[in-house]
């Protein structure tokens, strides 16, 4: 609560701000990225083997997003159902951007795969055996624990998991832009000036962000991630470091679309630079409530079932 309090705070400062702020303001009219977008794409993160190359032929693009309509895709370990019942928006063709049916939203490297290291690799490794950890409410996800939306859906990069809901609100104001998602609710405040951020040490969810617009372009450079904010997409899995540096370019192309690119600059995880690209869609479609239960039903539940099997296993001994 404090933290929606803080950002609200923030946004009503901002609508207030002096004259002084004018060179702030996002270009008015055609270049706004203000509204609803739906970030719901076909396209994933990284390129299926069956693809050779990152852009492919139309009637090749409509046979595949043919045999992909009504597929769910599950996501590693155990699920209890939503995912079936009520995320699903598996039914998105490929993006097509430029022109171009695309297969991947990874561009660079020129494989479409994420570029791991070693030591990445190690780290996803870890994260999912910490998943298995049920001595206390500490170490379970925070999406279990409503602190963020699952896989950080307002956290930079904004990738799509078809899992998971599409829209995001974005709000401008002279000084800031607002990036709300609709899975949990979750909010990224993007600081149009680096006076507005938080100080150095604070790592807040989702990151500090701050904006700057080039032309008609809104870049973002995002760092200073919480560290119990690193998995960012399943079952395609994005893992990244609290030290990842993430910058992105939103750019309108037409009053019904943008253009968002990203680059991961994040060597504690990947062998390079790696860089994507996804085109988001206008919406009039109303955001629905993502009601988190705050743990007062799951949580308890896996803890309490944990203890179960613990007494058991000592009442076979």
């Amino acid at each position: 609560m404090i933290a929606r309090r803080e950002l609200l705070a923030a946004l009503a400062a901002s609508t207030c701000a002096p004259a002084a702020s004018a060179a702030l303001r996002p270009p008015a009219g055609p270049s706004s990225l203000h509204g609803m977008w739906s970030i719901a794409t076909g396209t994933p993160l990284e390129r299926p083997r069956a693809f050779k190359s990152l852009v492919i032929g139309e009637a090749e693009a409509r046979a595949y997003d043919i045999s992909q309509r009504g597929r769910v895709i599950p996501i590693p370990g155990d699920d209890v159902g939503q995912v079936e019942t009520e995320w699903s928006e598996a039914d998105a063709p490929l993006s097509r951007i430029r022109g171009e049916a695309r297969t991947s939203t990874v561009v660079d490297p020129a494989d479409g795969r994420l570029p791991y290291s070693p030591a990445g690799r190690a780290a996803v490794g870890a994260w999912f055996a910490r998943m298995n950890d049920v001595r206390g409410p500490e170490g379970r996800p925070t999406p279990e624990r409503c602190l963020i939306g699952f896989v950080s859906p307002a956290s930079a990069p904004l990738v799509y998991v078809r899992h998971t809901a599409s829209l995001r609100q974005f709000i401008e104001t002279p000084r800031h832009l607002l990036i709300r998602a609709e899975d949990n609710g979750d909010m990224r405040l993007v600081h149009l000036d680096p006076a507005d951020a938080p100080p150095g040490p604070v790592r807040p969810w989702l990151g500090v962000s701050i904006g700057r617009w080039e032309g008609k372009t809104l870049v973002v450079e995002t760092s200073r991630f919480n560290p119990s904010e690193t998995m960012r997409a399943l079952p395609v899995v994005l893992y990244m470091s609290p030290d990842a540096r993430v910058v992105e370019r939103f750019t309108r192309t037409s009053p019904d679309a943008m253009l968002y690119e990203f680059a991961v600059d994040d060597p504690a995880i990947f062998t390079q630079v790696w860089r994507g690209e996804s085109l988001f869609q206008a919406s009039r479609a109303p955001m629905f409530e993502s009601a988190c239960h705050e743990g007062n039903y799951s949580l308890p539940n896996i803890l309490a079932g944990a203890r179960k099997v613990e007494r058991d296993r000592l009442a076979t001994q």
